[in-house]
């Protein structure tokens, strides 16, 4: 049972690093598109 329960605690870490990975990934498109936006 608590091999289980460690296999979910892990991948529920990895989920949330993936997660986080994808707010900054939109946050910087984001900041690029704003850029692109005033050169222009």
């Amino acid at each position: 049972m608590m091999k289980v329960t460690q296999k979910f605690k892990i991948f529920y870490l990895h989920l949330e690093i993936q997660k986080e990975k994808l707010i900054k990934k939109q946050k910087k498109m984001k900041m690029l598109k704003t850029l692109l936006w005033e050169l222009k």
